[in-house]
């Protein structure tokens, strides 16, 4: 049965193969092929053959990635959502892909990320790195520990890949994307969304569909929204949409901390002597093999002698990003409502070439918030705690970190703390009024003649 099996999809393969090539090939019109719309030597991008069969109880594709015509030797692959299974197109191309079935199998999708955007987005939020190596426990333990070190915020939930950006359009999103994504988070369960897009927008306070597809998923499925404020900052009122225009999306600023400004951006601490010249404090705790002197002095960079005058201070302290887009929002509503670090070197997919990546925006500060609530939402769980929008939101802004030196509507309630948050969340824990979101007690105030919501 296997072989005969295997001879049919043989010759199945080489009818479609020579067939599709034809077609996708040979001139189109009668003046031999030589307009734009159908020059045959046009490149029309890779070919490859696609076969899909029902087995009896699931369906599977079978991808001819050698391009040879014979799928004898390939892999059936199942939908991405059953087994998370994933093939690569080629060593070369280092390009994976999943397949996706729809209309009872009748469109076979080969999915494929359009850029590195979202596996590091998906990186900061729940990379999980785990350690084989077992030779030696000093060695074991080295690898475990940098293992850890390079894993996300929430390295035990689980990730559901949505993917809303159309390839077709440069991995702009579009309503119907969105839409189904949504409809597929709830049915996959889902209890937190990070959404690490979004535009400009003059419109605020649930503008359109999706934003109330946004509402009734939080208040009706009880699925925690976080999204990214935008990256038009630093000027007012640059926040852009999703993330800043409804009341049930906790948006989130980029903020960048002294430590990352050292890591991730090499920023070194200089300063002025009283005549303007550049000297370099040493960090080196008295090692002067390197010219420098020890902390408490610094050199001039002019003459190339020690300068025994105390260094002005010169301490950086954590900002906002200046592209970290700035609230309020059309409506009055201040638009930011935390700020997390907006910058992270994580995951990238294996065609970067890179084991890793920096990268920043407000992109990377929403996963850090989104894996923050994750770890609140399986914290919850664990203690009997209830897990409504209205409580875990109220627990990460009254326990935020606020920063004088920046403004609320550059960072919001301030620097989310998850352990304040969990603190709060134990301590709050009997209370039902912590269920009772704002906008619900504006509406009954409103019921009661107490106020008047324009």
């Amino acid at each position: 049965m296997a072989a005969l099996f295997s001879s049919l999809t043989h010759s199945l393969a080489t009818s479609i193969h020579n067939s599709l090539r034809l077609a996708v090939l040979e001139p189109k019109s009668s003046n031999g092929g030589n307009d734009s719309a159908s020059n045959p030597w046009d490149d029309p991008g890779p070919v490859y053959d696609c076969v899909v069969i029902w087995d009896g109880s699931d369906y599977r594709a079978l991808v001819d990635v050698t391009q040879t015509g014979n799928l004898i030797n390939v892999d059936p692959m199942f939908d991405y959502s059953k087994f998370q299974q994933f093939a690569k197109f080629g060593i070369v191309e280092q390009c994976n892909f999943a397949v996706k079935f729809y209309d009872n199998a009748k469109v076979l999708s080969i999915v494929v990320d359009t850029g590195a955007h979202g596996s590091h987005v998906a990186g900061i939020a729940s990379a999980h790195h785990h350690s084989t190596d077992s030779t030696s426990a000093a060695s074991s333990d080295s690898t475990l520990t940098s293992a850890i070190n390079n894993n996300g915020v929430a390295p035990g939930a689980q990730i559901v890949s949505l993917k809303v950006g159309d390839t077709r359009l440069g991995s702009m999103e579009t309503g119907t994307a969105l839409t189904r994504a949504l409809i597929q988070a709830i049915k996959s369960k889902c209890q937190v969304i990070n959404l690490s897009y979004g535009e400009a927008t003059a419109l605020s306070n649930n503008p359109g569909r999706f934003h109330q597809l946004c509402r009734d998923m939080v208040l009706k499925h009880g699925i925690m929204f976080v999204a990214s404020a935008g990256n038009n900052g630093p000027a007012l009122s640059t926040t852009g949409s999703p993330g800043c225009t409804s009341s049930y999306i906790l948006s989130v600023g980029a903020h960048v901390s002294p430590a990352m400004m050292e890591a991730g951006y090499s920023m070194r601490i200089t300063n002025d002597d009283a005549n303007g010249n550049g000297r370099i404090l040493d960090n080196d705790n008295g090692n002067n093999n390197d010219g420098l002197d020890n902390d408490s002095t610094s050199k001039d960079t002019t003459t190339n002698n020690a300068d025994t005058t105390p260094p002005r201070s010169t301490d950086m302290i954590g900002s906002t990003y200046t592209w970290s887009s700035v609230g309020p929002t059309p409506d009055g509503d201040p638009g930011v409502s935390l700020c997390a670090p907006g910058g992270a070197i994580t995951c990238v997919p294996n065609w970067t070439l890179q084991k890793k990546q920096l990268m920043n925006g407000t992109s990377m500060s929403s996963p850090h918030a989104a894996g923050c609530v994750a770890l609140l939402v399986g914290a919850c769980q664990s203690l009997g705690i209830p897990v409504t929008y209205a409580r875990l939101t109220r627990a990460l802004q009254n326990t935020a970190l606020y920063m004088p030196h920046l403004s609320s509507l550059q960072q919001g309630h301030g620097m989310l703390q998850v352990d304040k948050a969990l603190d709060y969340l134990v301590e709050h824990k009997d209370d039902p009024y912590e269920d009772v979101s704002q906008m619900f007690t504006l509406l009954a105030l409103e019921m009661l003649g107490c106020l008047v919501i324009d």
